[in-house]
């Protein structure tokens, strides 16, 4: 999968199929995006096409706060992210929950 996205030509000329590899990687990657659409609808008991809008953004902040590109700095940017947002719920108040997270996206802007 890693020779097919760097250069497919040069995959291909080593024997790697990739068009197979294409079509694999993208109905793999549909099949769990849709799992988790179901899960998600399953567990706030709402079917909307915005409902991942809030979950996405929030890894979004993930992997910028973490450095884009850099999956252990995401790995450990989340969980911290996630401390932020319960203790500011728990401190703050509900109503300040998304303000601590898209303030830490802000804050890595810079």
């Amino acid at each position: 999968m890693r020779a097919v996205a760097e250069s497919p030509e040069t995959a291909s000329i080593l024997g790697v199929d990739a068009g197979r590899i294409t079509l694999v990687t993208v109905f793999t990657s549909g099949a769990l995006a849709g799992a988790a659409g179901m899960l998600v609808g399953l567990t706030f008991a709402v079917i909307s096409p915005f409902i991942g809008i809030e979950i996405g953004l929030k890894g979004v902040v993930a992997m910028v706060v973490g450095g884009a590109g850099n999956i252990q700095g995401a790995m450990l940017a989340g969980p911290i992210l996630g401390l932020a947002e319960v203790l500011s719920v728990a401190y703050l108040g509900a109503a300040h929950r998304d303000v601590v997270v898209l303030e830490a996206y802000l804050g890595s802007e810079t």
